[in-house]
This record gives structure tokens, sequence and C-alpha cells, in this order.
């Protein structure tokens, strides 16, 4: 999932597509996503996040990771896929922003 994540993301960056920055519009959903789901999965990262005692600048650069995968896809996202998609985010904000914990 992971290199999946960074695969898209990649591939967007050298077409030029923009993932975000100054100011901050609603985030992009994919097809047949919802705020509602996007709510959930934000409150499964916030609930993970704090269970692994992370740092609020964690979670938020893990909001932002989620937001710029979610609007690069152009296919439906399975509810079943949230989970996986809400943890591999939190993991790959965890490795920019935290000092050396291991926690997976």
């Amino acid at each position: 999932m992971v290199w999946s994540i960074l695969a898209t993301m990649r591939r967007h960056e050298r077409h030029g597509v923009a993932s975000g920055g100054g100011s901050r519009s609603p985030p992009q959903l994919p097809p047949g996503f919802d705020a509602t789901q996007r709510t959930v999965l934000m409150d499964l990262v916030i609930g993970l996040a704090n269970q692994l005692t992370l740092t609020d600048y964690t979670l938020h650069l893990a909001g932002r990771v989620i937001d710029g995968y979610l609007a690069q896809q152009d296919k439906p996202v399975t509810p079943d896929r949230l989970q996986v998609i809400g943890a591999t985010c939190l993991k790959i904000a965890d490795v920019f922003a935290e000092q050396s914990k291991e926690y997976y």
C-alpha cells in the first residue's frame, strides 16, 4: 500500500498535478466517496494517532497525505480499504515527522 501511494503521488508530481499548498480548499474526493466517509477515515486516524501518542504535527501531516492521495484517485475507494489507507498515510507522516520511534 505504501508503494502504491508513493507511486501515485510521484506520477502526478511528474505530470504537474498540484497536491496542495497556499490557501487550503476543500479536499477533492474520488468518485463515490463523500465527506462522511472522509470524516470516518479521519476519526480512525485520530484514534490511532492518539493510541500511538503521535504529535499534532504528525496527525495534520497524515491528513494532508490522505487528502493528496484521495485527490489523485480516479476510481472509487472501497470502504474496506479505508483502514489500510489511513494507517498507511499515518505511517508515512510518522516517518517524516517523528524522531526515531518505531510503532509498526
